[in-house]
């Protein structure tokens, strides 16, 4: 629910960066989670993104179920 509309957004910005200027400082984040600048994954992208929510769940930062 949540996490397809957070997916897409991240995916547009990732795939007009890339277009635009694929050599960025945004582009190497994205490198730490995809080891390929052609392959956006949804369910590693989700897989990245759930332990960081649970960190922060943990530290006292309240969020919605992704």
């Amino acid at each position: 629910m949540h996490f397809d509309k957070f997916y897409d957004i991240q995916k547009l910005a990732f795939e007009i960066n890339k277009h635009h200027n694929s050599k960025s400082k945004y582009m190497d984040e994205f490198l730490t989670i995809f080891s390929n600048i052609d392959a956006f994954e949804k369910e590693k992208f989700s897989n990245t993104i759930q332990p960081l929510l649970t960190i922060a769940n943990n530290n006292g930062f309240q969020y919605m179920q992704l």
